[in-house]
């Protein structure tokens, strides 16, 4: 039986490994699978609801590298995750311990450091949503991105423009976007959850949480707010980074982070989405949301090119007249049924769990 480590630490990788860990569960002769959870995100909205909401299997162990938003740089945390997380798979039985292989998802801090161990000890790295790339290399995801790519035995692409275009090191595979499996699964729970707390209601979800936009801008993210709330009532979610974070401006609601049905419910109900989350312009898109993104660019481009999705820069030096248009373009496209905007059908991207041990099997059990 192949031994897999399924590395989690982060809000976006709680969601991709939930599809992920039920694919590995229906073909369990075959696969032994091990959650380990780096702690990176220590708020119990951000990680333990995530765990009971999604039927996710309870990690094997929780290296509790948490960074306390701001007491642990974010070097001191990548180096606690790759200390600890080497310590465990060199625990003594090391058979019980070390893996046959080690997968990680996406971009966030633990995914880099897990893989980076994982390669260093000799164990084959498979990296979920592998390719994806917004071409900014100071940027911390694009950075955990790159690297991990280039340490990855194994590369699952959610796009085939990523695998196309990818340049890098290890087998390629399509199978589609693990979020997206997840969002269906789900999808009759969040429609009922909408459906019950619909208001009748008009406004815009805003999330913010990438460290270039959050960090030493309050000041900047209450200007931006109170014009937007001139155009729309707002309910924004602070990130924990940002707390505390105080805001008396008329029309806007501060939201502390929920779970994942009752957020994409609020989705569901909203105008518009304005995020500078790669996961949620594409939950926006699947879920017929019009989006603004406060970043200069982005690594899914689907959402760009279906018209889902506008660019309006990032906090520092955004124009928030620019930014303002950019959101009443996208509140015409929510309300004008008889505009044309891009037809993304998500279940072409569906089913990428199955695809992926799909693969696994034919390159671990294949004789």
């Amino acid at each position: 039986m192949i031994s897999v480590h399924l590395i989690v630490g982060a809000r976006p990788n709680f969601i991709k490994a939930a599809p992920i860990a039920r694919a590995f569960q229906a073909c369990n002769k075959l696969f032994d699978l091990k959650i380990i959870h780096t702690g990176q995100h220590f708020d119990p909205q951000m990680s333990e609801v995530f765990f009971k909401e999604l039927n996710i299997p309870r990690p094997v162990v929780n290296l509790g590298c948490n960074s306390n938003f701001g007491y642990l740089s974010e070097i001191s945390q990548m180096a606690q995750i790759m200390e600890k997380y080497e310590g465990y798979c060199r625990s003594f039985p090391v058979k019980q311990y070390k893996p046959d292989l080690v997968m990680v998802i996406g971009d966030v801090n633990s995914t880099f450091a897990c893989a980076f161990v994982a390669n260093r000890m000799g164990i084959p790295v498979a990296h979920v949503e592998a390719g994806e790339r917004c071409n900014n290399p100071k940027m911390r995801e694009e950075q955990n991105r790159v690297f991990t790519d280039y340490l990855s035995d194994y590369n699952f692409f959610a796009s085939e423009r990523a695998k196309t275009t990818y340049k890098g090191y290890g087998k390629k595979f399509y199978v589609g976007n693990t979020m997206i499996d997840q969002l269906i699964y789900m999808l009759e729970k969040i429609e009922r959850r909408a459906a019950k707390i619909y208001d009748g209601n008009e406004y815009c979800i805003m999330t913010l949480h990438r460290a270039e936009n959050i960090d030493g801008n309050q000041n900047r993210i209450k200007d931006i707010l109170r014009a937007i709330s001139n155009v729309i009532k707002v309910k924004f979610f602070v990130h924990p980074r940002l707390n505390p974070f105080q805001c008396d401006i008329d029309n806007i609601s501060i939201m502390q982070p929920c779970g994942y049905i009752d957020f994409l419910a609020l989705v569901m109900n909203s105008v518009i989405v304005i995020t500078d989350s790669g996961g949620l312009q594409m939950e926006a898109m699947v879920l017929n949301k019009p989006c603004v993104t406060i970043r200069h660019e982005t690594e899914w481009l689907e959402t760009l090119g279906y018209g889902w999705n506008k660019l309006a820069g990032g906090i520092s030096n955004l124009d928030i007249n620019f930014l303002l248009k950019k959101i009443d373009e996208q509140i015409a496209k929510a309300k004008d049924k008889t505009l044309q905007i891009g037809n993304y059908n998500c279940y072409e991207h569906a089913d990428a769990s199955a695809a992926i041990i799909l693969y696994l099997e034919d390159e671990f059990y294949d004789t």
